[in-house]
């Protein structure tokens, strides 16, 4: 859940409002519009966030799209990977009061008596910002597509020009420390889906395997308060985002264990043959390899919502209905929707046919 604190025309303060971080992004902009009051006014003004915990000089970030917004929920994961152990510290600290040995850790002020953490903001701004030259330095030095783009290639080999809230999330990633984070790896998540592997986020089940998959643990995090403010220009506000796992970051793969069944080598099976079952391709697969063909439509986003769905193989898609497909369930535009329906139905058809060439 994320908490607001979003300015009003009508009167100097400022409204709490609550959004859950899986909300489209659609519906966040209208109850934002609508608690500033400008809900009927045809031209809208410019919303913009920035962290609290970055420099008061710092600029201000403006979120226009679904991107900017999700490259802001990026910033409040790593920021609350970071706090999380400083303020676990602190709270020792109050409740013993014998010395640390060793290195003693840094302390928040958890009494709020002291409300300038301008040094410890400026020291993670320069960080930032040195992450950040440092990355666009090594994404320039692609062969292919020259100085002239930020590259970075993707899991099916295209070439890709990272846009700023990518790159943003990338460096505050590395100043942060987020394991697994390098100058050739980024982030997990949203912002960076096409660049890992859908087998190594546990997004996809390996099939063909004998033991049984693995079910994930994922333990809620504290809800710590990080307060941002967003706002229209002209506008100063605050709000303070509690953060909980994002719904990408809880979903589990189900486990299921495949059953041996014994054969009596004297008594023939009822089930038909394993090699006159149809075998249609896993839909990641197919969205992968269409994807390759037509970049454009981006499709392998909308793999890990069909798996949310149980849906792993084409052959599921094809029960589905263009209003289903563009549904805020799954957040399909028209013209994939139709267009995946079209390629699946081909596919089937392909396979079909080769089955059948196979069996005469």
């Amino acid at each position: 859940e994320v908490v607001l604190l979003v300015p009003q025309a009508a009167n100097e303060g400022a409204q709490r409002i609550s959004i859950l971080q899986w909300t489209a992004f659609a519906k966040v902009l209208e109850v934002i519009h609508e608690t500033i009051g400008c809900q009927n006014v045809a031209c809208k003004p410019l919303l913009s966030y920035k962290l609290s915990t970055a420099p008061q000089k710092a600029d201000s970030i403006n979120i226009s799209t679904s991107e900017d917004w999700q490259g802001c929920l990026e910033e409040v994961n790593a920021v609350e990977r970071k706090k999380k152990g400083s303020y676990m510290s602190s709270l020792r600290a109050m409740n013993k009061k014998k010395p640390i040995k060793g290195k003693r850790p840094m302390l928040l002020d958890l009494d709020n008596e002291d409300g300038s953490d301008d040094e410890e903001d400026d020291g993670m701004a320069e960080k930032e910002k040195k992450a950040l030259e440092e990355l666009e330095n090594i994404l320039w030095q692609c062969q292919l597509c020259g100085p002239s783009k930020l590259c970075k290639i993707d899991r099916t080999g295209q070439h890709v020009n990272l846009k700023f809230q990518q790159r943003r999330g990338w460096s505050v990633a590395l100043a942060t420390g987020t394991h697994g984070v390098t100058l050739k790896s980024p982030p997990k998540g949203d912002l960076f889906a096409n660049f890992h592997s859908l087998r190594s986020t546990g997004d996809v089940p390996v099939s063909g395997q004998n033991s049984p998959l693995t079910t994930s643990t994922i333990t809620h995090p504290t809800h710590l308060p990080y307060p941002y403010s967003m706002g229209p220009g002209g506008y100063g506000p605050w709000m303070q985002m509690p953060m909980t796992p994002s719904p990408w970051m809880m979903a589990l793969n189900t486990p299921h264990t495949p059953t041996r069944r014994r054969h009596d080598k004297h008594m023939p099976s009822s089930d038909p043959p394993q090699q006159d079952r149809l075998h249609y391709p896993p839909i990641s697969e197919f969205l992968d390899k269409l994807d390759i063909e037509h970049p454009r439509r981006t499709l392998p986003m909308y793999a890990g919502k069909f798996e949310a769905l149980d849906s792993y193989d084409i052959d599921e898609l094809a029960s589905l209905t263009e209003d289903r497909l563009t549904s805020t369930e799954l957040g399909m535009s028209i013209g994939n929707a139709r267009f995946l329906l079209r390629e699946v139905k081909d596919e089937m058809k392909r396979v079909d046919q080769k089955k059948h060439a196979q069996v005469e």
